[in-house]
């Protein structure tokens, strides 16, 4: 796994390392609804709520206590700082950061 906060150089140092497998780490206090898809590399921290009709690109890292929405998608690398809240059917394109208590809707 990779942790590294910010999202580009987190893309950097995967890439870099070329053909490896990573695990995707999920906190059991996370709530997930039905139909969630999560790629690989991803990291979801405890308190996080992720409703219904989500995808989670690889290596995607969501911080303590966020909410992600219905329809919402979340491509590669994108970083979410602490308590953000991502309303439903709303796109996160690669390696954005969405910084702290943030609420997107």
């Amino acid at each position: 796994m990779c942790a590294i906060g910010f999202a580009k150089t987190r893309k950097a140092v995967i890439e870099k390392l070329g053909n490896v497998k990573f695990a995707t780490l999920i906190d059991p206090s996370v709530i997930i609804s039905k139909n969630v898809t999560i790629e690989e590399g991803a990291i979801i921290c405890g308190g996080t709520i992720i409703t219904i009709d989500i995808t989670i690109g690889r290596h995607v890292l969501i911080n303590l206590d966020c909410t992600v929405g219905h329809k919402a998608v979340l491509r590669d690398f994108v970083t979410l700082y602490p308590s953000v809240n991502i309303g439903g059917i709303t796109e996160i394109g690669e390696c954005t950061e969405i910084g702290t208590g943030t609420q997107i809707i």
